[in-house]
């Protein structure tokens, strides 16, 4: 199209409110399109995010928060006989069955189909996360391309953007989860957004280039193209808004300052067109970033499921409370229980794995924010798991310290540090319970984002079960010394 038939265009299309109708169009597309993309990821994320938390089977620590209020009242007579907490090894146990299943299960959360069993996430779950999200975008490029081999969908490239550039910026943009690709999708638009309406002042002041400007448009030319870098590299755009602004803006300014240019730019808005060479990479841009947020938003339906940043910060933190409480269980039955040095390594590397997984919650929270922009229910669920990890620096320092308790008391083979242990072991072991019942109580109230009056109930019970049994604890540390 050369620009008298450009221009024709523009008058044929007609004007609205001193602007172009492809304006608007642009316009329109722009302002619906991730608008519409965030409502939509927003809304997906808040369902998936309460299915996450309901569907978590922790019904045995459920059960066990229900029945600290019923030991609350009878805790003095708690404390069971030696003999009866030992088994035929004389090993310690847990002082009943309901304090064996308090930790028996962890908590198991929904897959689709696609990574549970096309993928067997249960076999590798790194593998089949990362399958799935492959197989994501693989099927936005595979949409993309029906506008060249499809004849039913070749309209797609008839209106000036490529479908192509579309599939470019699903590559750019699809993540790990739903507020990662909205925050690629995001710079990604406005480093082109920027580029698009530099190019238009560009090509207001010179239509053709060089072509008509001469000298004076390629000096026009070369200076705004390093002030423009300038400004993207000096200012702290995100890099990936500094790529596709430096990356377009290369591009209009190699065509300002060539002579034998044929590509058409819009002068500004009153002659936006939709084929114009300015206005096809935004379009294909606001089109990509739709399809990547819709890879993300897949349902399980369809045998995939929302990927949120949210969701995952539930999960690592149901995932973390169970394995903590359970943790300290072991390290009491550790502490009268000879272990070998194999077994003590295998204690460091398990406090290990679980604050490594507890501190992943950190990106997931930061990226969370881009899903929810802390709005409603999910904005809840954000600031109460926030509140919560800052919690977790100082349970993971008394994790430290009772795997130190191990070491000191396998070391102590005296037999005042043995009747000791055996005097201790039976509130050691219904601290550690109930500390794990308290912790798992308060994470479920975090990840519900609702903390209700019977949610405060079975928090306030827990603590009160984890006071009297330190009350406890003082007192046969007192007569035992």
């Amino acid at each position: 199209m050369n620009r008298t038939l450009f221009d024709e265009h523009v008058l044929k299309r007609g004007f609205i409110l001193g602007c172009s109708v492809d304006f608007w169009i642009v316009f329109l597309t722009c302002t619906l399109g991730m608008s519409m993309s965030f409502l939509l990821m927003w809304a997906c994320v808040n369902s998936r995010t309460t299915l996450s938390q309901e569907s978590a089977l922790l019904s045995c620590a459920e059960t066990a928060v229900e029945e600290v209020s019923e030991s609350n009242d009878d805790e003095e007579d708690s404390l069971v006989d030696e003999d009866d907490m030992k088994n035929p090894q004389g090993v310690y146990l847990l002082s009943s069955s309901r304090d064996r299943d308090a930790f028996s299960s962890p908590p198991a959360f929904q897959r689709g189909f696609v990574q549970r069993v096309l993928f067997q996430e249960n076999t590798n779950p790194g593998f089949a996360f990362g399958m799935d999200l492959s197989l994501r975008g693989a099927l936005a490029c595979t949409f993309c391309s029906l506008g060249y081999w499809a004849p039913c969908m070749m309209w797609m490239n008839s209106y000036g953007w490529s479908m192509q550039y579309a599939a470019v910026i699903v590559c750019f943009t699809l993540y790990k989860s739903a507020g990662s690709t909205w925050s690629l999708a995001c710079s990604g638009f406005v480093g082109t957004a920027i580029a698009v309406v530099n190019a238009i002042i560009m090509f207001r002041y010179y239509p053709a280039g060089v072509e008509d400007g001469g000298k004076e448009a390629g000096i026009f030319g070369g200076i705004n193209f390093v002030l423009f870098a300038a400004v993207i590299l000096w200012y702290n755009f995100p890099t990936n808004a500094r790529m596709f602004a430096l990356s377009w803006q290369a591009y209009f300014t190699m065509c300002f300052l060539n002579p034998t240019n044929k590509v058409i730019f819009s002068k500004g808005v009153r002659d936006v067109n939709l084929y114009g060479a300015a206005t096809g990479p935004l379009m294909g841009t606001v089109i990509g970033i739709v399809l990547s947020i819709l890879c993300n938003l897949l349902p399980q339906a369809l045998g995939f499921g929302v990927m949120s940043a949210l969701a995952t910060a539930q999960e690592i933190a149901l995932d973390v409370a169970w394995k903590e409480g359970a943790f300290w269980n072991k390290m009491v039955a550790a502490i009268a229980t000879p272990c070998h040095t194999l077994e003590l390594k295998a204690f460091s590397a398990e406090l290990a794995a679980i604050m490594s997984r507890a501190r992943k919650i950190d990106s997931a929270l930061a990226e969370s924010w881009w899903e929810c922009g802390d709005l409603g229910r999910c904005g809840r669920m954000r600031a109460y798991l926030a509140a919560l990890k800052s919690s977790w620096e100082m349970q993971h320092i008394a994790l430290q310290q009772a795997f130190m308790a191990v070491q000191l008391a396998q070391e102590d083979s005296s037999t005042l540090g043995q009747a000791c242990s055996f005097d201790l072991m039976p509130a050691l072991q219904r601290l550690a319970r109930h500390a794990g019942i308290l912790e798992q109580a308060v994470v479920r109230a975090a990840v519900s984002g609702n903390i209700d009056q019977e949610t405060q109930a079975r928090i306030h019970s827990a603590m009160d079960a984890c006071d009297t049994c330190q009350r406890q604890l003082a007192a046969v540390i007192s007569t035992s010394w």
